[in-house]
């Protein structure tokens, strides 16, 4: 009898729900972005500057996708888009004060999320079970550049 595996259905269904969670808990703060908005800022926070095309691969988000969500955000008044110096064909993305003052909540909200997921789970479990993630991502991402 042939094993039918459902990795990637279970990975589609635990996104979905987790979308909807994480977007409720972001109206419960009061904090007004999606949770792609939410990817963008994350990545901002931990290296403010950095050019939209990094920023599209820490994000896993397409450029096209990218560069609306940015001038919504820009225009919504949480980050700047700037040419370096000398660079007119480089743009770096920062976070205005807009962006900082959430930034504790969706600390929190993230936190909140993470104990949901790990919920019942050994520290060795969480690791394991990362390191599985990991290596999916890096096949996916892998076949995703060849393409």
């Amino acid at each position: 009898m042939k094993v039918v595996r459902k990795g990637g259905f279970l990975i589609s269904r635990i996104h979905q729900i987790s979308g909807r969670i994480f977007s409720k808990k972001l109206k419960e703060y009061n904090i007004e972005i999606n949770p792609g908005q939410g990817r963008i800022l994350f990545a901002l926070w931990e290296q403010d500057g950095i050019s939209i095309r990094d920023l599209a691969k820490r994000t896993s988000l397409g450029k096209s996708t990218l560069s609306a969500m940015l001038k919504r955000m820009r225009n919504d008044g949480y980050l700047k888009i700037e040419h370096p110096v000398g660079n007119e064909r480089k743009k770096l993305v920062y976070v205005l004060e807009r962006s900082k003052e959430i930034e504790a909540g969706y600390q929190q909200i993230s936190a909140e999320m993470n104990a949901l997921y790990y919920k019942g789970f050994k520290n060795a479990e969480i690791d394991e079970f990362e390191a599985y993630l990991e290596r999916l991502f890096t096949n996916l991402r892998k076949y995703s550049e060849e393409k």
